[in-house]
């Protein structure tokens, strides 16, 4: 049996021109198609014995008398093209003035926008979805996961990857000092330095009499006896202990995010 070639200028809907609207009953395994929409190219291999379910642009099954048949999305291997598995910053979108100003979107400025328009190139944007992409080094098959990148995450470089971890906040506690306190302390004779008190309201008086009737006195006349002991202080160290008192704080998470331009991740599938 022959195979034979088709060209389409929609991929779904059922109306004039769109693959699906190609009855099944006249498709062929290995059949080959061809569709142009808004200026992209589309390369389908049909699958008679496929079965899957429908997802386009990937898998498309026609309306009419489809059974196990499937158009597939075919890519054609070139050199120097992009690897698989490469995940880069995408925006559709332009700004209206050097300062970061309004956002005009063009190309697509949400997940589902960025998929319609990517994924025809192999492009996936990375938010954590289940993918099953036939033909695909790496998403080829059930249970397997697109990383989430829509979570405020960054990409790091490492020596393996695929490992995640950090955290946007983290939880700190402020300690504030309230109170500053020396204990008593009393210092010993050694302790304190040498000196000397001057003893006031003295003065020398020559008498008329004997010679008792000489010498220091007070203000009022009386005479000045020592009775006091002359000590000499060595001074020698002593310590003040401090007492510092603080309240227990308040935890609290702090983010530090600097200045951003948000954009989406998208990652290389076929």
């Amino acid at each position: 049996m022959s195979v034979k070639g088709y060209k389409f200028t929609a991929l779904t809907g059922g109306g004039v021109g769109a693959m699906d609207a190609e009855d099944g009953a006249g498709l062929n395994d290995g059949d080959i198609a061809i569709v142009m929409v808004s200026g992209l190219r589309y390369d389908y291999e049909l699958d008679a014995d496929s079965g899957l379910a429908e997802s386009a642009p990937n898998i498309i099954a026609p309306d009419t008398n489809a059974g196990d048949k499937r158009w597939i999305l075919q890519r054609t291997p070139q050199t120097n093209t992009v690897p698989i598995g490469t995940i880069v910053a995408w925006s559709g979108v332009y700004l209206t003035g050097p300062n970061n100003d309004a956002v005009v979107n063009v190309l697509g400025n949400t997940i589902a926008d960025a998929n319609a328009y990517l994924n025809p190139d192999g492009w996936y944007v990375c938010d954590g979805s289940q993918l099953n992409v036939p033909g695909s080094a790496k998403y080829d098959g059930d249970g397997r996961y697109l990383p989430n990148l829509t979570d405020s995450r960054f990409v790091l470089g490492s020596t393996g990857a695929g490992t995640t971890g950090g955290s946007n906040t983290t939880s700190h506690v402020h300690h504030v000092g309230k109170t500053l306190q020396t204990n008593s302390t009393t210092l010993s004779l050694s302790q304190i330095p040498s000196h000397e008190h001057d003893v006031p309201h003295l003065a020398y008086v020559w008498g008329v009499g004997t010679a008792a009737d000489h010498g220091w006195k007070y203000d009022n006349g009386t005479p000045y006896t020592s009775t006091a002991t002359t000590y000499s202080g060595g001074g020698g160290a002593h310590a003040h202990w401090l007492t510092l008192d603080f309240d227990s704080g308040v935890p609290s998470n702090t983010n530090n995010m600097p200045q951003y331009f948000a954009a989406l991740y998208i990652e290389k599938v076929t």
